[in-house]
């Protein structure tokens, strides 16, 4: 099996989690979304960050770079998730004239 087809393995493997896996991951990008605001309003009151150095510089950076891949990561999952959920729902529902009954709002 090459890398190309041990990746894909994996991923089909990952799929049947893939809800619970984009719910951790939003889960993730929640606290790190606060912990950001968090520390740019410590930054902005004048707490920390007098004077604007690395050890201030470093933890903006790593908090803002687990933001957005746990966030790209909940969106790309929660995206697929829904989709393959549509794609399993469809046809499932019987129009109304079909069951013979009357729908409660008629279009016409």
């Amino acid at each position: 099996m090459n890398r190309y087809a041990l990746v894909a393995h994996g991923m089909r493997m990952l799929l049947p989690f893939s809800e619970a896996i984009a719910v951790r991951m939003f889960v993730l990008a929640a606290a790190t979304f606060a912990g950001l605001v968090t520390f740019l309003v410590l930054v902005a009151v004048g707490v920390i960050g007098h004077p604007l150095t690395a050890a201030v510089l470093v933890p903006c950076i790593v908090l803002a770079v687990l933001f957005l891949a746990a966030f790209t990561g909940f969106v790309v999952l929660f995206s697929g998730f829904s989709q393959s959920s549509a794609i399993a729902m469809k046809g499932i529902t019987v129009p109304v004239h079909a069951r013979g009954e009357r729908a409660a709002v008629e279009v016409r």
